[in-house]
């Protein structure tokens, strides 16, 4: 009697798919919170008593902005800028015949703070894409000055030279100024427009300068 017996051998291969958990970051362009620097350059215009040069009163601004984002269509956010306003007089007519004033402006530097609620529109991925916000802001004047040039006439010779004079901290300036602020756009570059309701000047002194603002803003985003 005989006996056979197969031993059969079989390897099993046991595979696991490793399924590792990777979140959602909550930073960027469209997550819920964003953060980037920008760069404004704006006109000013509209009425004022000063006698200025048509289209030459600008603004500049940098700043940084924090966005948080509510919901796909609708975000919050607030703006930390540094301003700059310069407003460029028509020269006057000097009554001293020993010189002309060629030049003439004020200038203003103040930090800014701005809420704004952003509107998104169309499908976009991580990326900011089209929006209007509207927004309100506040500013605090830390810096005024008044500049005039002056060409010294010699009547001896044709040697003329300019004469520079700045003032300084300008008194009856409203160091607190408020207004209200709009801007579309997409992505990197967006069209504002500021309305400043106070003004730069106290009542009393009779000065009043222009308070609408149109430019351009350009973002640095990724």
């Amino acid at each position: 009697m005989s006996y056979s017996m197969v031993v059969s051998s079989q390897t099993i291969l046991l595979e696991e798919d490793v399924y590792q958990d990777t979140l959602e970051s909550s930073f960027g362009p469209n997550r819920k919170h964003y953060v980037h620097s920008f760069t404004n350059i704006g006109v000013i215009i509209g009425p004022s008593s000063e006698q200025l040069k048509e289209f030459q009163s600008n603004e500049f601004i940098t700043g940084v902005r924090y966005k948080y984002k509510l919901s796909k269509y609708y975000s919050l956010g607030v703006n930390f800028m540094y301003s700059n306003n310069t407003f460029r007089k028509i020269p006057p007519i000097s009554t001293n015949p020993n010189y002309e004033i060629d030049r003439a402006k004020y200038n203003f530097n103040s930090f800014q703070l701005e809420l704004f609620n952003r509107f998104n529109f169309g499908k976009r991925g991580n990326i900011i894409g089209k929006f209007v916000d509207l927004g309100f802001y506040g500013s605090f004047i830390y810096n005024s000055k008044y500049y005039e040039r002056k060409l010294i006439l010699n009547n001896n010779t044709s040697i003329s030279k300019y004469e520079e004079t700045t003032f300084k901290n300008l008194q009856n300036v409203s160091a607190f100024n408020y207004g209200i602020s709009i801007r579309a756009g997409s992505e990197w570059f967006s069209i504002y427009s500021k309305y400043r309701f106070s003004n730069i000047f106290e009542n009393k002194s009779g000065i009043y300068l222009p308070k609408l603002t149109i430019g351009a803003e350009f973002a640095i985003v990724n």
